[in-house]
């Protein structure tokens, strides 16, 4: 509902969540999906920070993980706070870094997207990609979209790498497991109004890093 608030994204344009979880209810009384809030986001390009109240630090828990994921999507943070004190500073942390352009510590540390689309695709690892010791593979995910909007049934292939190609879903979402480090050129070929649709990005994978890499494909 914020999100709809927003004409276009401005330069200094953001939507603070401060949330305990739970139900997403609109006012129809009908639930949000995971899938509708980034359809918003895809369309206008405004950042989510969240302030998860009671939620703990590196939580994997479930009923956070879509906000979560959402937080990530949209470029925004992820905020865990379990007191007054905290939600006061974390509110503050997300309100300059949408003003003044501050990071957040421990978010998503990706510039800000400004240019028009159509855009090339990014992967970009999520967290502290730091860590020492050997080589990881990688999980990739991603989402294809046809001006702003998930184009379902999209082909999305990794070329040189011994996997089936991924299909998007009817949410325009794809994953890639066990992708080896290295660089790759990372082709999607789609179709809209009966029209054939495509594009291609380069992938590289970083030897170490325990989350997703994400990719963004818009097709027009």
């Amino acid at each position: 509902l914020a999100n709809r608030q927003f004409g276009a994204a401005g330069p200094h344009s953001g939507i603070v969540l401060i949330t305990a979880g739970g139900d997403k209810i609109g006012q129809s009384g009908a639930k949000y999906t995971r899938q509708q809030v980034l359809e918003g986001y895809y369309k206008r390009r405004i950042p989510v920070h969240i302030v998860a109240v009671g939620a703990s630090s590196g939580t994997k828990d479930a009923n956070w993980s879509d906000l979560q994921l959402i937080a990530r999507r949209s470029q925004g943070s992820f905020q865990p706070v379990t007191s007054s004190s905290d939600l006061q500073d974390a509110v503050k942390l997300a309100v300059n870094a949408i003003v003044q352009g501050d990071e957040l510590p421990g978010s998503v540390d990706i510039p800000r997207q400004a240019e028009s689309l159509p855009r090339p695709a990014m992967a970009t690892p999520i967290g502290d990609t730091r860590s020492s010791g050997p080589p990881r593979n990688a999980v990739v995910e991603g989402v294809v979209l046809y001006y702003g909007r998930p184009l379902p049934k999209a082909r999305v292939t990794i070329e040189g790498l011994a996997a089936p190609a991924a299909v998007a879903d009817s949410t325009g979402e794809f994953r890639f497991n066990n992708v080896p480090p290295g660089r790759y050129e990372v082709h999607v070929i789609g179709s809209a109004h009966h029209q054939p649709y495509s594009g291609k990005s380069t992938l590289i994978v970083p030897e170490s890093g325990d989350e997703p890499l994400f990719m963004e494909f818009d097709l027009n």
